[in-house]
């Protein structure tokens, strides 16, 4: 039979047998750990154990009723013979056993440890039977993902992917202990994730030079035109997906940096429990929880339930930040090809944190009223007598999937969102001539936003000759309701000025009216079609979507009706992209693609604008080297921007016409790597160079560069556990963050200075050395270790923000 693996099954249905070719080795054990690369797909169990007994070289012994009925979500990449059998396994409630060095057997047993050490020899599969592995949406064991849905909306291996995606895991996010998406971002190639800095407030998070537009599970996180911004937790979160670049042919309207998918922890099939305790500098105290496993023995009905609560104050001055969240999830899984997800997220932020900007003169600036003097990084503009924030999200929404048989598979994905804000702030405006006496004035908001989205897809894999097909026909559609109740106070004599260098507080100021109300309603319907088409080693991505935007907007003043706009937008974007894959594990590729943004509003002769349209060229070369668990991605990209507002020179800047483009080139290196079961490295460089390429000239010239983005960032983070020994259990990480010089103003007459910044980690696993402790925990986390006092970004002389100060954590946890 050669190399490939014969099946038999015998007469009397007792014994499958998976053979390989026969080989002695003197030590078995050296045998499991050699490293070798696997590309064994979504299947029935037992022509996947066939697969994977001729790649490893192994005899797969098996009892017929074990693999009756069974599916395997497959494996990809290079792993140990162990490790892929595991992976093959997940989810399967079966255990491996190795007899000899050629032979492994493969047994039934119940689903506790308990029951699998019942078998002699047996390696227990619990610990990874979460949702199958290297699943899009699963779990991760290190830092290197395989899998990714964001760029085809299915389950597709990254090397095979014509484009820039990367994936920050939960080991990593446990490790770093992050504290919000943007944070844990921070290591991500082409990514400035903390553009406003200390503004935690909300989620500001760039790419490439444009905004990156955010998605949960598949779906457009819904946003709003002011306050009532829904900002995830990163404790619920199972991985977080970037793809840069436009992808409006799957999503429909978006900016053209990029997309983070937040995918949501998903039920367990085996049980896990967690308990957290952390506290932090700024009197930070924190608990949270995460549950999960099977409802009933035959794993039809699963869970998983996650909850977090904090408090704290912040580095501003009367800025505090508190959160309760809890987001449970139901799992119906009746039989191997039908699954049902319900899944919910309730969010109270009753202090949402800082949101407010600083002069620039004083912090990147010089002061001329106090020469050397600096405007402390603990300043607060506003007033803690008036400010408020505060904010409550609510979601829930199900994922359906159902396989017919091998060809066609439905899903369909729904979400219903809630956010309201109540937003009190006395704003920064502008220093006064003498330097330090800042004028502000009084802004009083009330918003909610309502949302509703569902994507409906069917997926077709089939062949045509030799020639591999995986089809995606979908339909989605979404709807945003947003009321907005405005109020405001320019009064000097009734919202006085502060000193930046002798600030005075608890002024007596009076609660503006809301006197502005806007109602805006916006849907999108569009029609996508895909086909990931795979000729031996190369992978072609074909994709074509038409959209229809329409939108209306309300504006009342004193409940006056004033105004209404109504504007429609249709629009066609496509992409393409083509990838090979070498048996080296080098692949380069090549991409096009669209997007479209409607732009809400009109010009000076009240027509509606346009859609800010974007086109991006890439190619690049990706990595996956043999015998190690890593991936490497390199990047250039030409991107382009189309359709930009910018000042009317008619109506002297008081209207908008879309004469603008913004054009943006760049590399991006980006490198992970499970390097053993102890080191994790992550590492990233991209260098930017954003360009005016068209302008209306009037505060923004041909040439210029748009403010705040950095020409160069760079970063590096390792991570090293020692497994065994008296130094067992210890942990310790260490990282470097740069982010270089960026332009502080529209004409580029000043410029915010480079930073780098280091971070740190230690923990102890007890239960290392001492089995009776198992799954307790502790670990000390430091960000800005250093404690370096530098501006993130400026809009302009009067608007800047400082970037965040040195942070430390103590976090205990409890698994078991």
């Amino acid at each position: 039979m050669g190399a490939a693996a014969l099946i038999v099954a015998a007469i009397t249905g007792e014994c499958a047998l998976a053979q390989a070719p026969q080989r002695v080795t003197a030590n078995p054990g050296a045998a499991d750990h050699a490293v070798i690369r696997f590309s064994i797909p979504a299947q029935p169990l037992a022509p996947a154990l066939a697969s994977f007994g001729n790649a490893a070289d192994l005899q797969v012994l098996y009892t017929a009723d074990v693999a009756r009925n069974m599916r395997t979500n497959g494996v990809q990449g290079a792993f140990s013979k162990g490790e892929a059998l595991r992976r093959l396994l997940a989810g399967t409630g079966l255990v491996y056993r190795f007899t000899n060095a050629s032979t492994v057997t493969i047994e039934r047993t119940g689903s506790t440890r308990t029951a699998a050490a019942s078998v002699p020899g047996a390696i227990p599969l619990d610990t990874i039977e979460i949702e199958g592995g290297q699943q899009a949406f699963g779990p991760v064991h290190g830092y290197v993902a395989e899998n990714s849905s964001s760029a085809t909306k299915m389950n597709t291996p990254i090397i095979s992917t014509p484009a820039s995606v990367s994936v920050v895991t939960r080991q990593q996010i446990d490790e770093q202990q992050v504290q919000s998406v943007p944070e844990a971002l921070r290591y991500s190639a082409g990514v400035q994730p903390e553009s406003r800095g200390a503004m935690t407030a909300l989620d500001y998070i760039y790419a490439r030079g444009f905004p990156v537009n955010q998605y949960q599970d598949g779906l457009r996180l819904q946003m709003s035109g002011g306050y009532a911004l829904p900002q995830i937790d990163p404790y619920h979160l199972e991985r977080i997906e970037v793809l840069r670049g436009p992808a409006s042919v799957l999503y429909g309207q978006g900016d053209l940096g990029g997309t983070v998918n937040l995918v949501s922890k998903r039920p367990t099939d085996v049980p896990f429990h967690e308990v957290q305790l952390q506290f932090g500098n700024y009197k930070r105290v924190q608990t949270a929880f995460d549950f999960g496993g099977p409802i009933d023995a035959g794993k039809e009905w699963t869970y998983r339930v996650s909850g977090i609560g904090h408090k704290s104050d912040t580095q501003v001055d009367f800025a505090k930040d508190e959160r309760i969240s809890i987001a449970p999830a139901l799992r119906w899984r009746p039989d191997a090809d039908t699954s049902l997800t319900l899944l919910a997220n309730y969010q109270h932020d009753p202090n949402v944190g800082f949101y407010n900007w600083v002069p620039g003169y004083g912090t990147v600036l010089t002061n001329p009223f106090m020469p050397g003097a600096k405007i402390p990084t603990s300043f607060n503009a506003g007033d803690p007598a008036f400010d408020r924030y505060s904010r409550t999200l609510g979601e829930i929404g199900y994922q359906f999937e159902h396989r017919f048989n091998d060809v066609f598979t439905v899903r369909q994905n729904l979400r219903y969102s809630h956010v309201d804000s109540a937003f009190d702030r006395i704003y920064a405006s502008y220093l006064d001539a003498d330097f330090h006496t800042l004028n502000r004035y009084a802004w009083r908001l009330r918003d909610q936003l309502n949302g509703v989205a569902v994507d409906n897809q069917l997926q077709a894999d089939f062949a045509t000759g030799p020639v591999r097909h995986k089809v995606l026909l979908g339909v989605d559609y979404q709807n945003t309701s947003y009321r907005q109740q405005l109020g405001y106070n320019f009064d000097p004599s009734e919202v006085p000025p502060i000193d930046i260098f002798n600030p005075v507080y608890f002024q007596s100021i009076p609660i503006p009216e809301l006197t502005d109300k806007t109602n805006q309603t916006q849907s999108q319907l569009g029609f996508y079609a895909q086909d990931h088409i795979e000729i031996g080693k190369l992978n072609l991505l074909l994709g074509g979507r038409s959209d229809s935007a329409k939108a209306r907007t309300d504006v009342f003043y004193l409940d006056q009706f004033i105004d209404s706009t109504p504007q429609t937008d249709r629009a066609f974007t496509g992409r393409a992209g083509a990838v090979y894959v070498f048996d080296s594990g080098i692949a380069p590729y090549v991409s096009f693609a669209q997007s479209f943004l409607p732009t809400i509003g009109v010009d000076a002769n009240l027509a509606p604008f346009k859609p800010t349209t974007g086109t991006q060229y890439e190619a690049g070369l990706k990595f996956q080297p043999n015998g190690t668990n890593g991936f490497v991605t390199f990047s250039v990209y030409d991107l382009t921007q189309q359709n930009v507002l910018t000042p009317d020179p008619a109506t002297g800047g008081r209207t908008s016409i879309q004469v603008g483009e913004i054009r943006s080139r760049g590399i991006e290196l980006s490198a992970v790597a499970s390097l053993s079961e102890s080191l994790n490295v992550v590492a990233s460089f991209s260098r930017m160079s954003p360009t005016v390429t068209k302008s209306s000239n009037i505060g923004l010239a041909v040439g210029s560069t748009p403010v705040g983005l950095p020409d160069m960032m760079a970063s590096l983070w390792a991570d090293y556990t020692i497994k065994a020994g008296p130094a067992g259990g210890v942990g310790f990480g260490a990282g470097v963050r740069y982010v270089g010089k960026s332009f502080g103003d529209d004409a580029n007459t000043f410029s915010i200075p480079d930073a780098t910044v280091v971070d740190a980690a230690l923990r102890y696993d007890f239960g290392v050395n001492n089995p009776s402790l198992r799954g307790l925990q502790v670990a000390i986390n430091a960000s800005n270790l250093f404690d370096k006092e530098y501006v993130a970004t400026c809009l302009n002389a009067d608007y800047c923000a400082y970037g965040l100060r040195r942070k430390i954590l103590g976090t205990v946890t409890y698994r078991w």
